[in-house]
């Protein structure tokens, strides 16, 4: 009779056991379902990132390609504005130097026209 408490005691144990590794076992399969979805999530998480990155990189590399032509118009501009400018700045070397000569011309027109009337008028005195 003994050993057939010790038998049941020994049988109650080993269920006791049983039922013990197969709730560690539920609870086990339990973390590895939460931490497989939690892997996937951070999956996705992760690659929606990358997406989100790949769509900002090529937006900026699309502005700096933009800011790049609107820098190289704005070189050509410059100098289209430097050339003009440095043809009104002739313009006005030309101007200057023009005005000199036609009142240096004029100052040399009015002398003889001067000296012409002074001619006409000592032939007019004399003829």
């Amino acid at each position: 009779m003994v050993i057939f408490f010790i038998f049941i005691i020994k049988i109650l144990t080993i269920q006791k056991e049983w039922a013990e590794a197969k709730q560690e076992l539920n609870e086990e399969r339990e973390n590895v379902r939460r931490f497989t979805l939690d892997r996937d999530q951070t999956i996705k998480s992760s690659l929606r990132q990358v997406e989100d990155m790949n769509k900002e990189l090529a937006n900026a590399l699309r502005a700096a390609a933009s800011a790049e032509s609107r820098a190289a118009v704005a070189e050509v501009w410059v100098f289209v504005y430097s050339l003009l400018y440095t043809l009104l700045k002739t313009s006005q070397v030309v101007e200057i130097n023009f005005k000199f000569y036609a009142q240096a011309k004029l100052s040399s027109l009015q002398r003889k026209l001067g000296s012409t009337n002074d001619k006409v008028c000592f032939f007019d005195l004399f003829c």
